[in-house]
């Protein structure tokens, strides 16, 4: 990994949101006689929406509203702030369908993804509201309905588009596809009614420039109507009338089968010895600071650059004291120098037996890189000090280093081979000693994790008043296994953290919406 950032040059520091976490939580919490971990922070400003889960995303971007257009609109707006049209990341080879999972820590993504997310926020509002998923002849979009199906409106959420009909209302695919004209049309030389009028004529005014001259169908390098807000629209051909042709042909309702994955919930826990930053801009060019898009930098996909930013962890357990206890994870076989005397401030609690300690980061947003610094000693030469690391909850660990004779201050490096792509994962410091107890051990253990941020759903201030808001969700720690299930030739992944199988059959597609990736081999 490459070496660490220089403080002083850090830039673009999202700063009132780390010092909110520090100060919210030594007041809350770290102000309390005996320091406690605080679980599942909410943290956003009235000038962005809560990102923890979808249900808090659709309440915090709707709020406000009344009326259930406004709602939607709402919905889709806050939705193409976040993200920009261009190659997407897939982790483990599998797609990223969960908006929650998406919108906190990924920007990069494109129009059949974000259809299916605006499916699911509009699944969260629940009673009358429904979702549909419609396949263009060369695009995907959604629609949505808030009168239980009664009339239906269209959202483009990565050509950053929605039309209005001549009473206002949202047009639906058929609206759009339907020939209609207005004024407007027959003054530009329009010579009666045209199919994609509302899309042609009628965008909200967000999404358009002007409206389009009949006398250039065709050319789609004209500079005049286009949808203004969409990715590189001149370079792109992104014109009003290129548009609305994916809606004169044919369309379909795909409805026999759903187009997201639900249940993720972004978990910000904070335990004595942690401190987050969250920085506007990437704090550096290599794969250390980012999650790739195929083998690409996804800022080297997109004209439009720079969406992604960096958080830096530091995770640094007291182990002076027996307040250490209060930030870790696990443990077992080891003693306090506070108990034994002199030596190590951690060490195996017997000769010949392997004491250890467990580590839990709880990375938030998607892990890039990390890096471990280990202090102790491991004076006899049979005695052993190793660093072991899981991504699967602790279900299998991989060794990635071993002390050498005497005193030791390591820096290990953890690759986004091992640890890139992961929401949380374990450390595991095992210590053996086969004589004397007291020289072998640790004494410290700094743990400096890199995530990818959205740099553009930060909480953020606007110019003016701003309102920040904190609260704390259900205090409980979490553990979560997401198993890599598909066979990418091996024979299938889901045995790495199966304990047996039998009968069993595995798809090489990594997640599919209308088969099963893992099934019986043979029916009965």
């Amino acid at each position: 990994m490459c070496a660490m950032m220089n403080p002083e040059k850090q830039t673009g520091l999202n700063r009132y949101t780390a010092g909110a976490f520090a100060l919210l939580a030594a007041l809350i919490v770290w102000g309390s006689p005996v320091a406690a971990s605080v679980h599942n922070i909410h943290l956003y400003t009235d000038s962005t929406p809560d990102y923890v889960s979808r249900e808090d995303f659709v309440q915090t971007a709707t709020g406000i509203w009344e009326d259930p257009q406004d709602q939607a609109v709402a919905i889709w707006r806050w939705m193409v702030r976040g993200h920009r049209q261009t190659h997407a990341t897939r982790e483990d080879d599998r797609a990223l369908f969960d908006p929650i999972f998406f919108y906190n820590s990924y920007a990069n993504t494109f129009c059949g993804y974000v259809a299916g997310y605006f499916t699911s926020f509009i699944d969260a509002r629940g009673g009358p509201w429904q979702h549909r998923y419609v396949e263009l002849g060369d695009h995907t979009v959604a629609e949505c309905s808030w009168d239980n199906g009664a009339s239906w409106h269209m959202f483009d959420t990565s050509m950053v588009i929605y039309a209005l009909n001549p009473d206002g209302s949202v047009s639906s695919c058929a609206d759009i596809q339907s020939a209609d004209s207005s004024p407007l049309s027959m003054a530009l030389g329009a010579l009666g009614p045209e199919p994609g009028h509302s899309y042609l004529y009628n965008a909200a005014p967000e999404c358009m420039t002007n409206p389009v001259n009949p006398d250039r169908i065709g050319d789609l390098s004209y500079p005049w109507g286009y949808r203004k807000s969409c990715d590189n629209p001149v370079d792109n051909a992104r014109t009003l009338r290129n548009g609305a042709d994916s809606y004169i042909g044919s369309f379909t309702v795909q409805d026999w089968f759903t187009h997201v994955r639900h249940g993720w919930r972004y978990r910000l826990h904070l335990r004595p010895g942690d401190e987050y930053t969250r920085y506007w801009t990437r704090l550096g060019d290599t794969e250390d600071f980012y999650r790739p898009a195929g083998t690409a930098d996804p800022h080297d996909t997109s004209p439009v650059g720079d969406f992604h930013g960096t958080g830096i962890w530091h995770h640094v357990p007291d182990l002076t004291t027996l307040d250490y206890r209060l930030s870790m994870h696990d443990e077992a076989g080891l003693a306090h120098v506070s108990e034994t005397g002199p030596g190590p401030n951690l060490r195996p609690a017997a000769t010949g037996v392997t004491g250890r300690l467990d580590l839990k980061i709880d990375a938030a947003n998607v892990t890039t890189s990390a890096i471990v610094h280990l202090t102790g000693r491991r004076d006899g030469a049979a005695d052993e000090v190793r660093l072991y690391c899981s991504r699967d909850a602790g279900l299998n660990w991989i060794e990635v280093w071993s002390a050498g004779a005497g005193a030791f201050d390591a820096v290990i490096d953890l690759p986004p081979s091992l640890v890139g792509g992961a929401h949380e994962y374990l450390l595991r410091v095992e210590m053996t000693a086969a004589d004397d107890p007291s020289g072998c051990g640790l004494d410290h253990v700094r743990v400096t994790t890199l995530t990818q941020v959205n740099a553009f759903t930060l909480p953020r201030f606007q110019t003016g008043e701003n309102k920040v808001r904190f609260a704390l969700g259900e205090q409980l720690a979490s553990q979560t296994l997401w198993p890599v299930l598909h066979d990418d030739g091996g024979g299938g992944r889901y045995r790495d953290t199966a304990e047996s199988w039998d009968n069993s059959d595995v798809s090489p597609s990594p997640d599919t919406f209308y088969n099963a990736t893992l099934r019986p081999a043979a029916y009965t």
